[in-house]
């Protein structure tokens, strides 16, 4: 492939910028060992669990502190440009700015984008009118991996008495009050004998984790990264992709459909979804209940697909869905204040909506089967849905289930014992 020079300009979020990307096609590389090796921040990975493709950004051209809305004005050189900006938002917004690491509301413009498709590889450079870039260094370093993981301590907050006391009142609160369903979430930090690559850690969760859309935001020392089952919303011009995903079970289908619990902690997702989609749309339709399976759970899982009203954008959509029954509980202004209280750290992104946006399209993930990694620490976050007839064990146990995979990633589950 020659070098492609296209050249647009957009409306940004009310300011006006001209844009310029050069492609080319390169070599193929380790897109895990080129974010491990460049210092070039902040850095993006995505990757869509029904893609093919995988993305890896690096610098970046133009930062937000909003939700981009993208309108192409003119094309001036090669075909008309549809830039991707990558961020996301906290949990609560108003929450205080995230472990240090990621603000409430934040989205970038790559200024180098490295896009695997199949065994073609391709690198675009960004840049604004009358910028001079400097070309993108391409390590031929391989992705080193770290072995003899020891773990000096782990620490789970709410630890298990905790936890077990938190559940109990909120069961008792399910019985004689107006909320329906809550979902809290628990931290688990450990800290281990040796600097984590949060890169090889990504690459560990893409060769063990199915059905899953890989994510990774760096700004700083500390590495937000997951492999999330569940797609908050895409869209496609005025089309809306979205899906119901909620229910764990370890065990067959037959099992998790047939299990009453888990059908009343699905069906507040799937009403919740019907209501917010009528409201935003000029009609939708859904497909039937199935099941979707990562590389040790089974969740219940329902698409839906359809047909925005008009001047509907990716900000009120995502005001709309977010936050959904399948990560905060429902009602959902009771289980948000509820969750202020039962949840003993700030959730920052974990939970919460990223996106890839364009003026075409975006895609948003939730940011859950998440963590945070920082040197020899890494935080792992997950959630439950609590509904009356759930049991405060099996909840824990699921908890340890959803950061299984990190656990094999330290090799720790002879050495860890649930602090108590």
């Amino acid at each position: 492939m020659l070098e492609e020079v296209q050249t647009s300009e957009f409306l940004i979020n009310e300011s006006r910028y001209l844009i310029c990307c050069v492609t080319k096609s390169i070599n193929p590389l380790d897109l895990f060992a080129q974010l491990s090796f460049s210092h070039l921040l902040p850095k993006v990975y995505w990757k869509y669990r029904t893609s093919t493709s995988a993305i890896a950004g690096f610098g970046k051209v133009i930062e937000l502190n909003d939700i981009p809305s993208i309108t192409l004005t003119k094309a001036l050189k090669g075909a008309p440009l549809s830039p991707s900006f990558f961020g996301g938002q906290s949990f609560n917004p108003l929450d205080a700015p995230w472990q240090n690491t990621l603000p409430n509301t934040y989205y970038f413009l790559p200024r180098y984008l490295i896009k695997q498709e199949g065994n073609h590889f391709f690198l675009s450079t960004f840049s604004l009118q009358g910028e001079v870039v400097e070309p993108f260094h391409i390590s031929t370093s391989k992705r080193y991996k770290e072995n003899n993981f020891k773990t000096i301590s782990r620490e789970d907050s709410p630890n298990l008495t905790n936890w077990m006391q938190r559940i109990e009142g909120v069961l008792k609160n399910l019985k004689k009050d107006s909320l329906k369903k809550i979902v809290p979430a628990r931290e688990t930090s450990l800290i281990l004998n040796q600097t984590i690559n949060p890169y090889s850690l990504l690459a560990h969760l893409s060769e063990i984790q199915k059905n899953c859309s890989l994510f990774s935001f760096q700004l700083s020392e500390k590495t937000f990264l997951g492999a999330t089952p569940e797609t908050l919303f895409e869209r496609k011009g005025d089309t809306l992709f979205t899906e119901a995903i909620a229910g764990t079970s370890t065990s067959n289908e037959l099992s998790l459909i047939k299990n009453p619990k888990n059908l009343d902690e699905f069906s507040h997702v799937t009403h919740y979804l019907d209501d917010v989609l009528n409201k935003i749309c000029d009609s939708f339709e859904k497909e039937p209940l199935h099941l979707i399976s990562t590389s040790n759970l089974n969740h219940l899982k329902v698409s839906y697909r359809a047909l925005l009203k008009k001047n509907v954008s990716d900000c009120d959509i995502l005001k709309r869905l977010h936050p959904t029954p399948a990560v905060c509980g429902t009602p959902k202004s009771q289980a948000l204040k509820e969750l202020l209280t039962l949840d003993p750290f700030n959730r920052g992104w974990y939970a919460a909506p990223m996106g890839q946006v364009s003026n075409l399209q975006s895609h948003f993930l939730v940011g859950i089967r998440s963590a945070l990694v920082h040197n020899n620490e890494l935080k792992c976050f997950a959630g439950c849905g609590i509904v009356k007839a759930s049991d405060p064990i099996d909840e824990w146990n699921e908890l340890e289930h959803k950061i299984s995979p990190y656990l094999k990633f330290v090799d720790c589950y002879a050495q860890l014992q649930s602090s108590r």
